[in-house]
């Protein structure tokens, strides 16, 4: 029992009155119940935490109303409430002990359960989908424990459904209205008019097919967010609860699956005889997975024998939903995908739990238990990690300024060195595979690599300048690898504009296998017949499998959040992914305070400050689906200025806001409206500035490399600013210096600093990394990576730290000084779909 209400069942019967009994707390009643504090009262009585000295336990101690236990009809009462109770046995259904007298008062002792009511957790607001199934599921587990006895509740609610802290067991409380079902029993009308029944309104006789509608009524309300019939009075309420039929659940959360849709109106059928028969049917409707411990071999220690009656009994709908329950870890980290060990018993995965964005290898058992780190503390690992093909040892690589790629032993050892230089390493079928960033001749341009098992090495696979390749998996067979390929590297994997293809390690060309350039993270299944990746639309990322002869891909996940970075158990039974929930909310420095100003999960990147310091402006949402938003820097309010766009930076007089979208460079005017164009471009912007000689300042990506180019403030044809390796130059505000960035590669530039009057080659021998961007008095720059941020004064050449950030997405600076700050609050909790071996094969 926990701080609930702790009544024998919410009545009609208007005569309920608070208690009179009361205990104190410190108090130590019978000698042996020490009184720790009220949990709550109702109408029947009040129910105290309690530590039992004999047991030496905390217990939960309703301590009955005098009158209700005074006489003997009463007392015959409790004592049958309480021998019905004792009967019902489940991890979902609150244990009754004891119905004793002590101290001249009536106690019933019951189990604690240290957590929340349902209606506590429904007060915050309504359920994700797959949690409120979670909770219907385990609701009905302890209907079904129930009603194998013969009982039925009579008054589910969200106050009687209990969720414990830490395990999120569901537990159903209360079953003081509950009564042992007999034919042609008939009862008062009792009960809670927003979940009773029609046949409970009507008084006639009930089975346990009403606590069913009852259950449907909780579902809604926890999906939905609202009760199925609200009203002003009970009266009302029970007049809708027989007379109204409930309305589409999806015209109130457009986002329920119809299956979900159609179990919750059969669940709130007003004929009984329509809605499930039993428990054991509604638990099936709700889709059920098998245990993953029987899916993996795993002996389970205990199992509820009508728990698994109704898993074994259960009839499954036709149309497949993904079940998906949490899995390791719990806690919020920068920890990446897990790949599943050859047997299907170890999970691997790379966690950055010591020491933030200081990544270290982890194993850990796939059915459940505490990890243990493998890599030594010197080696900084990167995300990706491959299992050897006979599974005794990991494959991973560190992320040194050139990466070298190790394996290293399960049961523990020290790593040995594969192959120098390179960006990831896997094992296919026996021969090694890396990706090399530079190719000989050409130090750009990316390329397989394999090592035999003679350990001789050769090229399989050559690519563009400037292509960059994610997460190559190879296929059961080791003949194939699939990867992710973007036509240039972006700052963060994620966000990359990326299409899946497939190459073969024999020889010939690459196969493309999606074409809408937001595709990655590709795994083929362990049967070689699809593929499951990740694909982003509409600022979210779902799993997807495509078919690998052909066909049309099926979309496996819906959902807020992003799913990313699936791997599949060599069964093909369990799909793990990464439910990624990662925001950028938005951060003021200001006379060394800092403030937060948003919690707003959109990903804010090329933040710029408007000239008056009142708006700032802001790259938001992933690339494939970025828009362009203004963010009150007083309250944190945010606006779109344009529906797509990158990389936005406000004219120096604040009248309007340049971007890039798609070929076309436009301008907005700062309080919205119709944008209009500058100029039509011909390459990608890889940044965008505006300098005090009325231009803007663009690097644009072409060909694969970066050039230098400028468009008029007042629209027309861009020109090429500088020859190459200078890929943009940015003028100061005021005073006549100028930026020079020099782009050795995709990812190598520098900043050099030009004096009014010199050209390009007479750079002072000042240089910054990083991103750098001028103040607004245009004596100073400021330089920041995702840690630092910097000062570099002009006319001292003297550089200054101003402050370290955890991980930073984006920096702006204000012109009096106020430094704004997106930082990456990493939320990524691993989750299974643990029926995945059901679904229909595309």
């Amino acid at each position: 029992m926990a701080e609930s209400d702790p009544g024998l069942g919410a009545t009609l019967a208007a005569d309920a009155r608070p208690p009179t009994a009361t205990l104190h707390a410190g108090a130590t009643v019978g000698g042996r119940y020490n009184i720790r504090g009220l949990l709550g009262a109702g109408g029947m009585g009040a129910v105290y935490l309690a530590y039992d000295e004999v047991l030496a336990a905390q217990v939960a101690l309703k301590l009955v109303e005098p009158g209700l236990a005074g006489s003997s009809d009463g007392l015959r009462r409790l004592r049958d409430e309480v021998l019905l109770a004792q009967q019902v046995t489940s991890p979902h259904v609150c244990r009754t002990y004891d119905l004793a007298e002590v101290d001249g008062l009536w106690l019933v002792k019951m189990e604690h359960i240290d957590g929340e009511t349902l209606a506590d957790r429904l007060a915050r607001g309504r359920l994700e989908i797959s949690e409120g199934l979670e909770v219907a599921r385990q609701v009905a587990l302890g209907l079904a424990a129930a009603h194998h006895k013969g009982v039925v509740h009579r008054d589910l609610k969200p106050h009687n459904v209990m969720i414990e802290r830490g395990t999120r067991r569901v537990v159903l409380m209360d079953f003081g209205l509950a009564r042992r079902v007999a034919p042609g029993d008939a009862h008062e009308v009792s009960g809670t008019p927003a979940y009773m029944s029609p046949e409970q309104i009507f008084g006639r006789e009930v089975d346990p097919r009403s606590d069913l509608y009852s259950l449907g009524c909780l579902l809604w309300h926890a999906l939905v967010g609202e009760v199925v019939f609200p009203a002003d009075t009970q009266l009302a309420v029970m007049r809708r609860q027989l007379e109204d039929r409930p309305p589409d659940p999806r015209a109130l959360r457009p986002e329920l699956p119809a299956w979900l849709a159609r179990t919750l109106l059969t669940l709130l059928e007003k004929d009984a005889s329509r809605r499930p028969a039993d428990a054991a049917a509604a638990l099936a409707s709700l889709r059920p997975a098998r245990p993953l411990w029987l899916r993996l071999g795993v002996p389970l220690v205990a199992l509820a024998g009508v728990a698994a009656a109704l898993v074994a009994g259960g009839v499954f709908t036709p149309a497949w939903q993904p079940v998906i329950t949490p899995h390791l870890p719990a806690y919020e980290e920068n920890s990446d995908g897990a790949a599943v060990s050859p047997d299907g018993r170890w999970i691997a995965y790379a966690s950055d739990r010591e020491r933030t964005n200081f990544f270290r290898l982890y194993v850990a058992p796939f059915a459940g238990g505490r990890p243990r780190v493998l890599t030594p503390p010197h080696h900084n690992v990167a995300p990706y990690v491959n299992w050897s093909q006979s599974g005794d040892a990991l494959l991973y690589v560190t992320l040194a300024q050139r990466g070298e790629a190790y394996s290293i032993p399960v049961e523990g050892g020290e790593p040995t060195l594969l192959l120098p230089q390179v960006l990831t390493v896997a094992d296919c079928g026996g021969r090694l595979l890396g990706v090399d960033p530079s190719a000989p001749g050409c130090p750009t341009c990316p390329r397989f690599i394999t090592r035999e098992g003679d350990g001789t090495a050769r090229e399989v696979h050559r690519f563009d300048s400037g292509d960059w390749i994610y997460n190559p998996r190879c296929d059961p067979s080791g003949e194939r690898v699939i990867y992710g390929l973007a036509e240039q590297q972006q700052e963060f994997a994620f966000h990359a504009e990326t299409d899946i293809w497939s190459l073969s390690l024999s020889g010939g060309p690459p196969r493309r296998l999606t074409d809408d350039r937001r595709s990655f993270d590709p795994v083929v299944h362990p049967d070689g017949r699809s593929l499951v990746y990740a694909r982003t639309d509409a600022h979210r990322t779902n799993l997807w499998e495509l078919p690998l002869d052909g066909g049309e891909p099926v979309q496996l996940t819906t959902g807020e959040g992003n799913r990313v970075r699936p791997a599949i158990s060599p069964d093909g039974e369990v799909l793990l992914f990464n439910l990624d929930e990662t925001s950028t909310p938005l951060f003021v420095h200001t006379g060394g305070q800092r403030r937060k100003l948003t919690s707003s999960k959109a990903d804010l990147r090329h933040m710029r400050v408007a000239p008056d310091g009142r708006e700032l402006y802001a790259e938001s949402g992933l690339i494939s689906g970025a828009r362009i938003v203004a963010v009150a820097v007083d309250s944190g309010e945010e606006h779109v200025l344009a529906a797509s766009g990158i990389h936005p930076a406000p004219t120096l007089d604040g009248a309007e806001v340049v971007f890039a979208a798609g070929a076309q460079i436009l301008a907005v005017p700062r309080s919205g409206g119709e944008a209009r164009t500058l100029a039509e471009i011909d390459g990608k912007v890889a940044a965008l500035d505006i300098g005090g000689d009325g231009h803007v300042h663009l690097s644009l990506t072409r060909g694969g490399a970066r050039e230098a180019w400028r468009v008029p403030l007042a629209g027309g044809i861009p020109e090429r600013e500088a020859p190459a390796p200078w890929c943009q130059v940015v003028p100061a505000p005021v005073g006549g210096w100028k930026l020079a960035v020099r782009c050795e590669s995709m990812i190598a530039m520098r900043g050099h600093l030009v004096a009014p009057g010199a050209d390009l080659d007479e750079t002072s021998a000042a240089s910054l990394t990083g991103k750098v961007l001028w103040e607004a008095s245009g004596a100073s720059l400021i330089s920041y990576d995702m840690s630092w941020v910097r000062r570099f004064d002009i006319s001292s050449g003297a550089t200054t730290d101003l402050l370290e950030l955890p991980i930073a997405a984006a920096v702006a600076i204000a012109p009096d000084g106020a430094i704004y700050s997106a930082e990456i609050v990493s939320h990524v909790t691993r989750h299974l779909i643990t029926n995945y071996g059901d679904r229909p094969r595309p």
